[in-house]
Parts: C-alpha cells; structure tokens; sequence
C-alpha cells in the first residue's frame, strides 16, 4: 500500500497539470459562494477587458458552446481583447424566490456588485473596458456598471423586470428591476420579446430605455443561438463608442 501511494499521488498532479494545458490563455478564478468567473488571456497585452455575462439556466461552458457568444468570443479574442466570463454556479437555476422573496432582490444585486467591485481590482488595469450580457445575464451587466468602471455597456434582449421571468413570477422585484439603476452612458441594448419561460411585462417602451434601444427584435431564443446581425451592429456601435475604436 506504501509503494502505491506515492504512484496515485503523482497521478494526480500529472492530472491537475494537463487540465491547466488545454488552453494556456484560460484561468479560472474562484469566487464567493455565489459568483465565480473564468478568464480568457489575451495572447498578448490586452487592448481592452469584456466582462461578458451570461443569461439563465446557463453555465459558463454551455453558453459559450452557443454560435452566438461564441462568435462573440472569438471575435473580441481576435481584437486582443482578454475576456471575462461571470457565472453564478450556486444560485443557478434555484435563484428564484428564496433570493429575491423579502427584500425586492437588493441582497443579491449587491453581493453581486460586491463581488464585481472585488474581481475587478484583482486584475490588471487595461486601456478600455466592455461589460455586456445577454437575457438575465444582460440586465447583470447594468448592475456591474455601477460597480465597477465601464467605458462601453451592451445588453443582448435583456431581463428588463425581473419578474417577467417565471421563477420571479408574483414577486416584488423592484430593487432589481433595470428602471431602479443607473443606465451607463455608453449603453446599446438590442431587445426581444418572446421567451418561453417569461411571463410577464418585457416592454420595449419603458420610457427611460427608448433612448438606448439600437435594435428590436421579435425571438429571443432564435436570436440567442443565431444572433450575428445583433453582434455586428453592437461592434459597429462599439467602434464609434471607445476611443481609438473596437
């Protein structure tokens, strides 16, 4: 049993080595009990930093594996961008009511910025900075804007009141809801309107949001996977918005 040991003990560093090996540029960083996030280095000093969020019932794998953040991804990565995944594995899919059932979600949207404001000072500074997220994932983005600083912020069809989703649906979510926050300066949003799991107000014509509204779009789910018109006028919108371009 000795002589055995020492084999399964090197075994498993060997193991936990070559998980590292598979993509060089990929960190992932620990998190608190609620929020985590996963870095893709940029192949040499980043131009820029995308804190790229992703939408309910996803993990980080499973969104990235979709045509639409993934045509993102490697058109950011192309750009000498480093990208930022946030996921939030403890509370996903069972954020419902137990979170957000006493205090309108204030708690949580606060650990969240905490968590952001944290994140961000543990890396290193870079010339510019995008926060974007698409469904749930998108109304997160305007939250991490008030917590860290963001030179340009995009909301792919995003969770606009929260309990428009089935899972919030019947509760006082107005802490968390968009039109409680501080819209960001350089903020495009593209907005859809058909998701199976919502039921409930995703209105487009919230006054405070007209402004912001670069592109309407009627199914959310096909536009999830097919997106690449959305991408385009998102990154045309980019290169106007940041100085010295996307």
């Amino acid at each position: 049993m000795k002589q055995i040991l020492p084999i399964i003990f090197l075994l498993i560093l060997i193991v936990g080595l070559c998980a590292g090996c598979a993509n060089p540029n990929a960190q992932n960083t620990k998190g608190d009990q609620h929020f985590d996030s996963f870095v893709i280095k940029a192949a040499s000093t980043p131009v820029g930093r995308l804190y790229y969020i992703h939408g309910y019932y996803n993990t980080i794998d499973s969104f990235r594996q979709m045509q639409y953040p993934a045509q993102l991804e490697a058109q950011f990565h192309a750009k000498g961008w480093e990208i930022v995944y946030i996921d939030w594995p403890a509370l996903n899919p069972a954020i419902g009511a137990s979170t957000f059932s006493s205090d309108q979600g204030k708690a949580y949207v606060d650990s969240f910025k905490s968590f952001m404001t944290k994140l961000d000072a543990s890396l290193a500074p870079v010339p510019k900075t995008v926060i974007g997220g698409f469904s749930f994932g998108g109304i997160h983005s305007v939250w991490a804007a008030e917590a860290i600083h963001a030179d340009a912020v995009f909301a792919m069809q995003p969770v606009v009141i929260v309990s428009a989703l089935t899972e919030f649906k019947g509760l006082d979510t107005t802490y968390a809801d968009m039109a409680s926050h501080v819209i960001p300066q350089n903020f495009w949003m593209a907005y859809g309107t058909l998701d199976d799991r919502v039921d409930g107000p995703m209105d487009a014509t919230i006054p405070a949001l007209q402004p912001y509204l670069h592109a309407y779009v009627t199914d959310h789910t096909a536009n999830y996977n097919t997106g690449g018109a959305e991408n385009a006028d998102m990154e045309a919108w980019l290169n106007q918005t940041l100085i010295g371009g996307f």
